[in-house]
């Protein structure tokens, strides 16, 4: 399929029929994105099969990606080739929800796993790379799914998926999902509910109106992250008092907007409104002062009103100019923030024991907390211009440029203001070449920027963090049979922060880090009833520039050799076995290299049982022998650990 054709497919599948064909970038769509970058799948019936509690429990089976973290166990971020995505994750190719959040994956119909962030595409983002989440859209045959899970940790699962057609050209799905579970951190439960219920018009033979409305309750609390003391990681403590938690509420609002214009023209739109709210309580450490010294405490109650509204439209047109024929795509896109944030806190007034921490402690007055309230409003707004071509049966290229613009306003307590403003140019293209029978080159250049939130001494605004990744790679599939994906990729990254020399107290633009490396994918259907899926990832990211002491230093949790191996054998028309094992190798703590991190080899096993056509069970262990490991650190007080031991037993009821 043509990624002219995806394009329109992806949202309106009855635009393919009154569209032409035109055979632009003919490399499968699932191993390479608009750009020729490298992209790589989690679909819909993997996160079935393997009934992850966490996603990126998931990614790290991918070449270069590891967890990361922001929110201290309430978001979910990744760490795509060396760099952190910082929680900017896209949803249906848009900007998501900005605000602490995990996404249900009942609503996902798969995760896109893109190498290289592509502003011309995408908007601001880290260079390493592009998480968009997919959601699941109606469909016009009738389907019913119930589902309950249960495991170790109290865990308990459900989930009703419901689609089909309420008029010939009225289509819908709703989806209910609920989850309740300890954890094994003492004081930490994890509550969620969602539901999600979508409209797909079809209000004439070339245009389609949907409409989705989702609303999502979570109540996991901030769970203060660990700490690597005396030369080791600290497992088995939970740090969270009893009197921490958390009451998060949001909702979305999306309308898209699909129209064929002639036979050759159509437009696209989408816009995305969220409203959150959250009041929390966080009672835990402040932050690690000495290995021999106990921790500071930490208190703090806040409430959190957020409104963000996302919103892209395109007007693509497919051409011909002699031989050659392709499409261009102009759009223009808005992301807009506005969050008011209102706490009071306090820190020393208790301490906690790093190895046997202590509850019982005296909580800080009303009279010992400080007020802190941050208003942050931020706005960036693009106009993009994308072309792809076939110059001939066996090549086909891509170009494009973008002129954004941003701007961030941000008050501290009334009095202390950051007033950021400033714009960017990015550019990227792509190649692809099939050199010869099966085998196809592909190469890209692409752009990023992410804007500096901070003024310097003067008061003036700081220029945008600069990306820029080139990527050479070779696709092998000499049949639906064996898949290998090889890559090298370049990065490099500009203008980051680092202290004033002049005046530590304030930051000037000196920071440059880089990335190198190459990664290996390979699918393998070695029998009818075996498969192997084997990813590996090589990578040296450091810091090439800093003014803070860190010039030449390793990028921290970032490891220089990860890899994995999966099987699956489908013994019969029932049973389905599974297995692997993923590395993570040995990884720098934080960024001053002041120490580092084991590697770790974690094994895993899935088996699923079709019954019959209505019913299916799926029992899954994560972390099979149990062991400790280090998921992700930047400092030596923000350490998380992979989840222990995880049983999961399910069973999926069709009607």
């Amino acid at each position: 399929m043509s990624l002219i054709t995806l394009s329109v497919v992806q949202s309106l599948n009855v635009l393919a029929s009154e569209l032409p064909s035109v055979d632009v970038y003919s490399a499968d769509e699932v191993y390479l994105n608009e750009t020729a970058q490298t992209k790589q799948t989690l679909s819909t019936e993997e996160l079935d099969q393997r009934q992850a509690t966490k996603l990126e429990e998931l990614a790290i089976y991918l070449p270069n990606i590891q967890a990361a973290r922001v929110g201290a166990g309430g978001s979910e971020d990744f760490i795509i080739r060396g760099f952190s995505l910082g929680g900017r994750l896209m949803l249906d190719g848009v900007l998501g929800n900005q605000n602490r959040f995990v996404r249900d994956p009942a609503t996902l119909d798969s995760v896109e796993f893109v190498k290289g962030h592509a502003s011309v595409l995408y908007g601001s983002g880290a260079p390493g790379g592009t998480v968009n989440f997919v959601s699941k859209k109606p469909q016009a045959k009738q389907e019913n799914t119930f589902k309950v899970v249960f495991g170790n940790d109290n865990y308990k699962r459900s989930v009703i998926d419901s689609t089909g057609a309420l008029a010939d050209s009225l289509s819908y799905r709703t989806i209910l999902a609920g989850t309740d579970a300890d954890t094994w951190k003492e004081n930490v439960r994890d509550r969620q509910f969602t539901f999600m219920n979508v409209l797909d018009w079809q209000y004439n033979s070339g245009g389609k109106l949907s409409a989705t409305y989702e609303i999502s309750h979570q109540t996991y609390p901030w769970d203060f992250d660990n700490v690597y003391a005396n030369g080791a990681p600290v497992y088995d403590v939970s740090y969270v008092h009893p009197a921490t938690s958390n009451d998060q509420w949001y909702q979305r609002l999306s309308l898209g907007w699909e129209q064929a214009i002639d036979e050759h023209s159509w437009i696209e739109a989408q816009t995305y409104v969220y409203v959150g709210d959250r009041e929390e309580r966080k009672v835990g450490f402040y932050f690690l002062w000495r290995d021999d010294q106990p921790l500071f405490g930490y208190y703090q109650d806040s409430t959190d009103d957020y409104l963000q509204a996302s919103g892209k439209i395109a007007y693509l047109r497919n051409y011909q100019l002699g031989d050659w024929q392709g499409t261009w795509q102009f759009g223009l896109s808005k992301v807009w923030l506005d969050d008011k944030f209102d706490s009071d806190l306090a820190a020393y007034t208790f301490t906690l024991d790093i190895y046997n921490p202590d509850f019982d402690v005296e909580l800080p007055s009303k009279d010992q907390l400080a007020p802190r309230d941050i208003y942050t409003k931020t706005a960036e707004r693009g106009v993009f211009l994308f072309n792809q071509m076939e110059l001939a049966d066996e090549l086909s290229l891509s170009f494009g440029l973008r002129k954004s613009n941003f701007e961030t306003r941000q008050t501290i307590n009334d009095n202390q203001s950051i007033d950021n403003q400033n714009s960017d140019i990015s550019y990227s293209a792509g190649m692809i070449w099939e050199f010869a029978v099966n085998h196809k080159l592909y190469a890209s250049y692409s752009d990023s920027f992410l804007p500096n939130v901070d003024t310097d001494r003067n008061g003036e605004s700081f220029d945008p963090k600069e990306g820029v990744q080139y990527e050479l790679g070779w696709l092998y599939q000499p049949s639906s049979n064996l898949h290998l994906q090889l890559s090298a990729f370049d990065i490099t990254q500009t203008n980051l922060l680092t202290d004033d020399p002049n005046d530590p107290a304030y930051s000037v633009l000196a920071g440059t880090y880089k990335a190198r490396g190459i990664e290996l994918a390979s699918q393998w259907q070695i029998t009818p009833q075996l498969k192997s899926t084997l990813n590996i990832g090589l990578i040296k990211g450091y810091v090439a520039e800093d003014n803070n002491g860190n010039e030449g230093n390793d990028f921290f949790s970032v490891p220089k050799r990860n890899g994995s191996l999966w099987l699956s054998y489908q013994a019969n028309s029932q049973w389905l076995l599974q297995g692997g094992a993923v590395y993570q190798g040995k990884r720098a703590g934080d960024l001053a290299n002041s120490f580092y991190v084991d590697a770790y080899t974690r094994y895993d096993a899935a088996i699923q049982y079709q019954a019959d056509k209505q019913n299916r069970f799926n029992f899954t262990v994560q972390n099979l022998t149990d062991i400790n490991y280090v998921s992700y650190s930047s400092l030596n007080d923000y350490v998380r650990f992979g989840d222990p031991r995880t049983i999961r037993l399910g069973w999926t009821h069709h009607f």
